[in-house]
């Protein structure tokens, strides 16, 4: 009896301390879960926070879209700079810098209205232009370009037919030089080279069996067209500077212009004033785009505008509306504010008719 009294006592002694363990190990899971729901709501609670702080900036960089908007007020004086383009130069010499000079001076067709090809002229460039069996190319150079001697091509002429033409521009009743050039074989991949009194072109041409160019013309940044007539003078408050026109007065000066670009990224090429004088349109960039590629300007008919290129300010040759200049994927409008007077006088006509 004594015996069995034992026994149930030590059975008694091993499923307390048993239970003691359930316990302890129910009592940390527990808390451990408890621990990682606090953990998981705090994380939770973090996560909704920088969420708002996303947001809240959404917010605020689209309520500062109308601060893309610049409104250009008066000019300011800024003194003749002679800027040195650095030297494109890398650690590369012999055949590998000839490589990489040759990928970057050749320039592939890009900019076109309609079936005809825009390249901006640079003479340190070399254009591409392709052609195709059984089609002809036109290459238009500058109104008044006279071409000197023969135009000189990387091939004979079983392989490249090269013809030539002049024609009458609508406007000036100066010539214009055509070249007209079609391949004999496919695949081919030829340089040629046109020398005139203005200028030397450098082309690298191209055939191909299902596609080709139709018409290539040039647009001239550097070209002086915008050119003084004898009645400019002091009288109207001009006076001449060379082929360029100068204004002597500046009640002639207009600035009334807005610029308009995308609030994500400013373009390198964004105007730092616009103004007109009456007859001209002038945009004034930094000095450091002219040390890369210019931007194309379109009117507002979509058309391609030519400009010239004066120090560091575009001139456009005649009053704008609106006005667009693009370089790739980034564009910046130019428009013109309308005039209060205007405005005015035109309510009054309406108030005065009834």
């Amino acid at each position: 009896m004594k015996y069995c009294k034992a026994v149930i006592a030590i059975v008694l002694i091993f499923s307390a301390c048993s239970t003691t363990k359930n316990l302890e190990k129910n009592i940390n899971t527990d808390a451990f879960e408890n621990n990682g729901t606090k953990n998981i709501e705090e994380e939770k609670q973090k996560n909704e926070a920088e969420l708002h702080d996303y947001y809240v900036q959404e917010e605020l960089k689209v309520q500062d879209v109308e601060n893309t908007v610049v409104f250009i007020d008066r000019p300011v004086y800024i003194p003749e700079q002679k800027d040195i383009p650095e030297n494109e130069r890398k650690n590369e010499t012999g055949y590998d810098a000839t490589l990489s000079s040759q990928k970057k001076a050749t320039v592939k067709p890009e900019n076109y209205k309609n079936g005809t090809f825009f390249y901006q002229y640079n003479e340190n460039l070399v254009y591409e232009v392709y052609a195709q069996l059984y089609h002809l190319t036109d290459i238009a150079l500058e109104r008044g370009e006279i071409v000197n001697g023969n135009p000189l091509l990387s091939e004979d002429e079983s392989v490249w037919e090269l013809t030539a033409g002049v024609s009458k521009d609508p406007d000036t009743g100066e010539d214009v030089q055509h070249f007209f050039i079609k391949p004999a074989r496919l695949k081919l991949d030829s340089t040629l080279i046109i020398i005139t009194n203005r200028r030397v072109y450098h082309f690298r041409i191209k055939s191909f069996s299902d596609t080709h160019m139709a018409m290539v013309k040039f647009t001239y940044p550097e070209r002086r067209n915008v050119y003084a007539r004898a009645k400019d003078t002091a009288e109207n408050g001009r006076s001449v500077e060379s082929d360029f026109i100068k204004i002597s007065n500046p009640e002639f000066l207009s600035f009334d212009y807005k610029i308009k670009y995308s609030m994500f990224k400013t373009p390198e090429f964004l105007p730092k004033r616009v103004y007109d004088d009456g007859q001209s349109t002038y945009i004034q960039v930094d000095d450091i785009v002219l040390h890369k590629k210019l931007p194309v300007l379109f009117n507002e008919k979509n058309e391609i505008e030519n400009y010239s290129v004066k120090k560091n300010v575009f001139v456009v040759p005649r009053l704008i509306n609106k006005l667009t200049l693009r370089l790739g994927k980034e564009k910046v409008t130019i428009e013109k504010k309308k005039s209060n007077a205007k405005t005015a006088d035109s309510e009054e006509g309406v108030s005065g008719g009834r």
